[in-house]
Formats: C-alpha cells, structure tokens, sequence
C-alpha cells in the first residue's frame, strides 16, 4: 500500500510540474494560451524568462509526463520486477507511439528521436526506483 501512494505521488507531482512547465514557458501551447490571460502567469513569465532553454521547454516535459504514465501503471499494478518492465515498456511504447504520429503529421508536434529518449529515460528511472523499492521492502 505505501508503495502504490508514494508512486501516486510521484505521478502527479511530475504530471503538475510538466503543465506547469507548459504554463510558463510553452505560450503557443494551448494550456499555454489559455492560461496567458492571468496577469499573474504572465508576471512570473517575465520573472523566469532567463531561466527558459530548449531542454526545459521540449525535452523535460517529455520525461515528466512519460515519468507519469510509468508511475501511474505501477501505482494500478503494483508489480514485481518483470511486471514493471512491461508497465514502463508500455508507457516507453505510448511515447513512441505519440512521436510516430507526430512525425507522421497525424497530429502537431516534433516527432523527433530526443523526445522518445526523454520517455527512454523516464521508464528507466521509474524501473530504478521500483526496483530499490522492493529491496527497501524486503529490509
């Protein structure tokens, strides 16, 4: 049970920061778009401005929402370690198959092969912590 909240936790604090992420640097977005109303958002887009690189605004949001999915199935499946690989294979295959459809222009977006490393990455980081996990439950 501790396990399944801390990877809900750990879901929807990476789910939140990646819109936030939208909110703040990504303006063209639609979130972007339709939060640019609020005086406020806008006050803390100037104050960040030195802080926006294209890692940041592309790539980060990539591992948080690929981070996500991956928590989000291990939160529902609470798997041992073969079970997790193919929770986080499945999101890694959700992300390739997001950038596939980008580049094939079926919907907007880059498609390129640095996003599927960011959901590479995400999965792997969220086999590590399932992994040391179970160790931890075991001690």
């Amino acid at each position: 049970m501790f396990r399944r909240k801390i990877y809900i936790l750990l879901g929807v604090v990476s789910l939140s920061l990646g819109v936030l992420i939208y909110i703040l640097f990504r303006e063209n977005s639609y979130i972007g778009i339709a939060f640019s109303r609020l005086s406020i958002i806008q006050a803390i887009r100037r104050m960040l401005e030195g802080f926006s690189c294209d890692f940041l605004e592309f790539y980060f949001p990539d591992f948080l929402w690929g981070f996500s999915l991956s928590c989000g199935f291990l939160a529902i499946y609470l798997p041992k370690r073969n079970g997790c690989i193919i929770c986080t294979g499945i999101a890694f295959l959700c992300g390739c198959v997001w950038e596939w459809m980008q580049h094939k222009e079926i919907v907007s977006g880059t498609g390129d092969i640095n996003d599927v490393l960011m959901y590479l990455l995400a999965c792997i980081t969220c086999t590590i912590i399932n992994i040391r996990s179970e160790r931890y439950e075991k001690n």
